[in-house]
């Protein structure tokens, strides 16, 4: 019992560390001096926002009243480089009306963030039509 109570609590410092640390990220995007925002309506329901910042080569998505999905689809973000789309992340699963998150990975070239409803796990390549694109200018 002691083992696996000092296991349960190793983990919960690890956890507690990487939340640290992306909200500290996602607070650096939306606080800096060249933060971009951009926000679209989504086909279906809700309202998506786009902070970019080139700077810090980062972007943070949030949405608003994201209808629920049923079991085994997930929200999917994209980073459209001119047209070919990558992979920037799932959102979690809405437990409120409102979300937010840091893209995966350097903004680079992009020029624009996609969101589509795929399979759980996600996928390397859109698979439906997204939901909506917002474009960073």
């Amino acid at each position: 019992m002691a083992v696996w109570q000092h296991r349960q609590a190793q983990d919960a410092r690890v956890q507690a560390a990487q939340v640290r640390r992306s909200t500290a990220e996602l607070s650096r995007v939306l606080t800096a001096p060249d933060a971009a925002v951009r926000s679209a309506r989504l086909s279906g329901a809700g309202t998506g926002t786009v902070v970019v910042s080139r700077r810090v080569d980062r972007a943070v998505f949030l949405a608003a009243t994201l209808p629920l999905l049923r079991s085994g689809e997930v929200y999917q973000l994209w980073f459209d480089d001119a047209g070919t789309m990558r992979p920037a992340g799932l959102l979690p699963a809405p437990r409120s009306s409102a979300v937010a998150v840091l893209l995966d990975g350097p903004v680079g070239r992009a020029t624009g963030v996609g969101i589509t409803v795929e399979a759980a796990g996600g996928s390397t390549r859109p698979t439906t039509a997204p939901l909506a694109l917002i474009l960073f200018s």
